[in-house]
């Protein structure tokens, strides 16, 4: 492994499981469920335990939105999953009678699939335990997606699998195919969500992808990609899914959808040129992406970052996977960023200590702004109260008249717009200590992407 960031091993927030013996998890296993107290040395903190648990998903431990101290995870009770939701800081908890999939951003509703059915189709991303209810049957009508309300528990289905399997793919009947729905993602609205539609000719033999759109009760139903390909993606926004696929008649890549539309256009063309776990951080107006890839011939896994509007890739480090982790029990490196998008978080067995959440510290990389510090600086310049200062590392330090507020930013993401046009300024290139007329002219349009 090598890497030039600082980087530091710990289980990020939530933890459920890290060093198990490479199986399949049988009826038994039950795995601990705890968050980690990173201000405190690492502290453990026990929340629970779950016998409701994958490989490559664990539990969907998550925190709640909507609250500021629930977590919600799903388990296994009296023979059916169900999911549990625990305030963290006065223990009270209750129990949902479904697991949950996806959560939306108001924490009020989920969507949910058939986790034993999937688990029977495509192990590692179901769970154990609960007998697939129509295992003789290829597209049930009873199976599917359901919405859940996350207050009540009252749940309804809203896709049936058999639904869509009446759909053809490009003329080819689906109805005598094993039939599933996997990945669910609510868009960050919470109006619609994203789902998978997969179908198999045997148990053994590869499956066939497509994905489609909904609002969460089921209608307004939208095939985003025909293609029978699509793979890992991720809302961008309300109105746009970035996703691996290749579409019919161009090449397999990332690609930008506009939803209820048949506008697609490729993203980091040549860049972004193998499939992997996307992800946008939480700033900049969706300016970075997060990314990885599957093992390469020295089984090295590679986190990165790439830059939209100026195509740079930063690679993260470099990561080996022991050639015993493969298939389901593999450990993909699954890059997930913090709320401020300073740090990044992996999995990893490159430690030789088992799999384990490792901490990568980006806040070099990214830039700080966000839509309320940018208007400041909009502000303060107005007030004619700002000036740049050089600090350490090549950055410079954006500062107000007053000194009571600061933002850093790195040289090569120092943007300004002309014309329309979005264009990249490099520092080096500037003289610093100009005066406010200077820096006006320099940043007072300043912008992310």
């Amino acid at each position: 492994m090598g890497t030039a960031l600082n980087m530091r091993r710990q289980p990020w927030s939530f933890s459920a499981f890290t060093n198990r013996s490479a199986k399949t998890p049988i009826k038994n296993d039950v795995i601990n469920v705890g968050m980690v107290d990173t201000q405190d040395n690492d502290r453990w903190i026990a929340l629970g335990a779950s016998a409701a648990w994958g490989w490559q998903q664990g539990c969907m431990l998550q925190w709640l939105p909507g609250t500021k101290s629930e977590v919600i995870w799903n388990n296994r009770q009296d023979g059916r999953y169900v999911s549990h939701v625990l305030d963290v800081k006065t223990a009270a908890k209750r129990t949902l009678p479904k697991p949950v999939y996806s959560v939306g951003p108001d924490g009020q509703w989920a969507v949910t699939a058939d986790f034993a059915r999937i688990q029977r189709l495509r192990p590692g991303y179901g769970y154990q335990g609960v007998e697939d209810p129509f295992v003789d049957q290829r597209a049930p009508k009873d199976s599917g997606i359901w919405r859940l309300n996350l207050q009540s528990g009252e749940s309804d289905l809203v896709v049936s699998v058999a639904d869509l399997a009446s759909m053809p793919h490009f003329g080819e009947k689906l109805t005598d195919y094993w039939n599933y729905v996997n990945h669910l993602l609510i868009s960050p609205d919470g109006e619609r969500f994203i789902f998978l539609h997969r179908w198999r000719k045997t148990l053994e033999s590869g499956f066939i992808t497509r994905m489609f759109t909904a609002k969460l009760d089921g209608s307004d139903l939208h095939m985003v990609d025909p293609s029978g390909h699509t793979s890992h993606f991720i809302w961008r926004d309300p109105q746009h899914i970035c996703a691996w696929t290749k579409p019919k008649g161009k090449k397999a890549a990332f690609y930008l959808f506009e939803d209820k539309t048949d506008i697609i256009e490729i993203v980091g063309d040549g860049v972004m040129a193998l499939n992997g776990h996307n992800t946008y951080l939480p700033i900049g107006d969706a300016a970075w992406i997060l990314n990885d890839t599957y093992p390469n011939r020295k089984r090295q896994q590679t986190p990165y970052l790439f830059h939209v509007p100026t195509r740079r890739r930063i690679d993260l480090g470099y990561f080996y996977l022991a050639p015993e982790y493969q298939g389901e029990w593999r450990c993909d490196t699954h890059p997930r960023s913090s709320n401020d998008g300073r740090t990044v978080a992996i999995d990893s067995p490159h430690g030789g200590n088992g799999r384990q959440v490792w901490l990568l510290d980006v806040s070099d990389i990214v830039p700080f702004f966000t839509t309320k510090s940018l208007a400041r600086i909009r502000s303060h310049l107005e007030l004619g109260q700002l000036f740049l200062q050089p600090i350490h590392h090549g950055l410079v330090e954006l500062q107000a008249g007053d000194v009571q507020h600061a933002e850093m930013l790195h040289a090569h993401q120092v943007f300004e717009t002309s014309s329309g046009n979005l264009r990249l300024v490099k520092v080096e290139h500037l003289k610093i200590a100009q005066p406010l007329e200077v820096c006006h002219s320099l940043i007072g349009n300043l912008a992310l992407r």
